[in-house]
């Protein structure tokens, strides 16, 4: 629109001054020129009309498609137990129901599922565990609850025990720390195989508080810390460890009956042993006997028929072993290995076990978590080359990896005692420093390494640093222990033939003649006797169940040690008298727990073998009394037997 002189529009465009400007400018510059004159006054409708605006919204909506496609596609190739749920539901409407599912979902009813509904929402505990939403992929969902839970917490919750689930709700997630993610998402994003977010909230803190190791195997304040945050991010546990959390914590939690738990046993072998074995997904193949490895974490049939804490081993056996062969969060997968060993040695599955601690000791070694810095093996590559791990970001981490690596290594020292077979991890290979205090650790302070004690450092199992030393570290010099006895006991007659090259092994004299020998005898006495004053009594007014289990085992050393030699019949026979004088001093550690009110169930698991150990003595001492005729000795050891069984 252009102006003419009384100041009015013209209608003419582009306005008469921009022309005679621009005919101006063509004279005077015209290789610099414009080709058409700029008009300052003509200004275009920018008012889009129904088509423009429906053009603009397709093609947002093409955009957003596109988007959608590769964040599911990123999220297939995901292996934290997300994708399942968020991939065909997260443009579902918020009415979804369990009873919307197609005719495959529907036919999956004969297993039991997450049917919260039919639990009465009573006020307490139980109206907390209801979900805000309904969740998707039934076919795939947790079991009933109402067939897990309790009957008699149904309608009198306060009367729980503690842990409650009420420190957290329902809603308490964040979209990694930028806000609060909505009710909506939350049933869309969530894992299906995972309990509702209010029960798998309890049966964290339930873990935390029962399993002695619990809390220094994961750093509970970053963790609580990752569990808020939505399943979709990195963030969040992997499905693996969670799943081992919840299989374990069921043992203990106050809200959970599992039904099937004597049929869990009693099909061990076929069940828990098997893990990862399933049928086709399409059963008119007709294929329906042919068993194969799972490609997907929900490929497993009848999942839920073992009970609850069984089948969720079972899910975190096949996510472990999906995720190691992806290398996905390896640190996860060794602590989840390890939930999952506590659970097959609490359910009494002694094959499980040793296959358990196997696998654990065997990640160990290529995540390179019994090294230090500054004691890598020689090579040309760089250390960080050597490991998978790379080196920790903060301080929580680091002593992180070193609690899973000692908790690797006592597992192995103590679960396979009772077996003769060779260690995975060789004491003379680590150079891991021992962990620093559990208050240090908790709350994420920096403890200074350079006077850190190691395995090989001089008198380490006689000198207790004041700032590093707590129950867990006296735990750790216990249990090194019984792995210098175990070594000593496997190699003595090989190490006894090399070092004399000519001379057979019976021309060699007693074991317990050797220096070896004398000396494993006197560390094992000297390591009783040096403990600090402040911890020489787990039974006071509380009980230390790791240092409870610190005291017991070196009288599990000693006795393990002198056991192969002891002659019971013979009453001046100094291994039998060493084996006798240990075998009762765990009975007065018996004798002290048996007079408070600890329930037994939350000490830690390497207890009862060291039971086992001082009954298996006691039955031999008895044995011999029992030829000798010895009535008074007879009635007396009888007596001890029954306060170990």
């Amino acid at each position: 629109m252009s102006l003419s002189r009384n100041g009015k529009y013209d209608g003419a465009a582009p306005c008469g001054p921009c022309q005679r400007a621009h005919a101006f400018e063509v004279r005077t510059r015209p290789s610099t020129a414009p080709t058409e004159p700029p008009c300052a006054y003509d200004h275009p409708d920018l008012v889009d009309g129904p088509k423009a605006r429906i053009a603009h919204l397709e093609n947002e909506l093409v955009e957003l498609r596109e988007l959608l496609a590769a964040a599911n596609a990123k999220l297939a190739g995901c292996t934290c137990g997300a994708a399942a749920g968020v991939s065909t539901n997260v443009l579902e409407p918020d009415g979804l129901s369990l009873s919307t599912g197609n005719s495959q979902h529907a036919s999956a009813a004969t297993a039991p599922r997450l049917a919260l509904e039919q639990i009465p929402a009573t006020t307490g505990l139980m109206s907390e565990i209801v979900p805000e939403a309904p969740f998707p992929n039934p076919a795939f969902s947790s079991p009933s609850f109402g067939a897990f839970l309790l009957s008699n917490t149904l309608g009198n919750p306060g009367t729980l025990p503690i842990p409650m689930i009420s420190t957290f709700g329902s809603s308490s997630f964040s979209t990694g720390g930028t806000g609060s993610a909505t009710s909506d998402v939350l049933p869309s994003a969530w894992p299906p195989g995972l309990p509702p977010p209010a029960v798998l909230y309890h049966l964290v803190e339930t873990f935390f508080a029962s399993v002695p190791l619990a809390s220094r195997l994961i750093h509970k304040p970053t963790f609580m810390v990752a569990l808020r945050q939505l399943p979709t991010s990195l963030d969040f546990p992997h499905i693996a460890l969670l799943h081992a959390i919840c299989g374990l914590a069921s043992l203990y939690s106050p809200i959970i009956a599992d039904p099937t738990l004597a049929a869990a046993r009693a099909n061990a072998a076929a069940g828990l042993f098997s893990p990862s074995i399933s049928g086709p997904l399409d059963p008119t193949n007709g294929e329906q006997d042919t068993r194969r490895f799972p490609k997907s974490l929900y490929d497993l049939r009848n999942i839920w028929d073992e009970g609850f804490g069984v089948s969720h081993i079972r899910l975190a056996s096949m996510s472990l072993r999906l995720s190691v062969r992806e290398g996905d969060r390896l640190l996860q997968m060794l602590q989840a290995a390890i939930i999952c060993t506590w659970y097959m040695y609490s359910m009494g599955f002694t094959i499980g076990v040793y296959v358990w601690v196997s696998n654990v000791t065997k990640l160990a070694g290529p995540l390179g978590i019994y090294a230090s810095e500054g004691f890598e093996p020689l090579s040309r590559l760089p250390s960080n080359m050597l490991f998978l791990f790379g080196k920790p970001k903060t301080p929580s981490e680091a002593e992180t990896i070193r609690n899973i690596f000692w908790i690797s290594y006592v597992m192995e020292r103590v679960y396979n005692a009772g077996t003769a077979w060779p260690l995975t991890i060789n004491d003379e290979d680590i150079s891991q420093m021992l962990p620093c205090r559990f208050s240090d650790f908790i709350t994420g302070e920096h403890v200074p390494t350079h006077n850190r004690q190691r395995i090989f450092t001089e008198n380490m199992l006689f000198t207790h640093p004041t700032l590093t030393t707590d129950s867990w570290t006296l735990y750790i010099k216990a249990s090194i222990l019984i792995s210098r006895v175990r070594s000593f006991n496997s190699r003595y007659r090989i190490s006894a033939v090399s070092k004399s090259t000519g001379v057979s092994m019976e021309c060699h004299g007693s074991p317990t003649e050797s220096e070896e020998f004398r000396h494993l005898d006197q560390t094992i006495a000297s390591f009783t006797r040096n403990i600090p004053r402040a911890f020489r009594d787990p039974v006071g007014t509380t009980v230390d169940p790791l240092l409870y289990t610190a005291h017991l085992l070196p009288h599990m050393a000693m006795i393990q040690l002198h056991d192969p030699h002891a002659k019971p019949d013979s009453p001046n026979d100094h291994s039998a008298m060493q084996m006798l004088a240990a075998t009762r001093a765990i009975l007065d550690l018996i004798y002290k727990l048996s007079g408070t009110t600890y329930d037994l169930l939350h000490l830690d698991h390497s207890c009862s073998f060291a039971w086992f150990l001082a009954g298996v003595a006691i039955i031999r001492f008895l044995k011999a009394k029992i030829d000798a005729k010895n009535e008074d000795e007879i009635l007396g050891l009888e007596q001890e037997l029954g306060v170990v069984k």
